[in-house]
């Protein structure tokens, strides 16, 4: 799962708007969106149904592959959206 907050002021370079959870666990970011109309953001990862050598909330799962579309290179570890 991927929590997104997008970025109150949609500056890459500051963070005092960083969100944080669960006894001050920090989103990851600020970051540029992941398509075009996607803002400036935070997100947070949380691998409740897939474990996680990594972590519980690591952003990257190297037990995760993603299918390959036709004429794309395979990615792994990558988040499922």
């Amino acid at each position: 799962m991927e929590w997104i907050v997008p970025d109150a002021d949609r500056k890459l370079k500051t963070s005092d708007d960083r969100p944080s959870i669960c006894a001050g666990r920090k989103f990851d970011g600020p970051m540029p969106g992941h398509y075009a109309t996607m803002p400036i953001h935070y997100d947070l990862h949380v691998w409740l149904w897939k474990h996680n050598p990594n972590g519980l909330f690591d952003r990257w799962n190297p037990t995760v592959k993603c299918p390959v579309r036709p004429g794309q290179a395979a990615q792994t570890g990558q988040a499922m959206r």
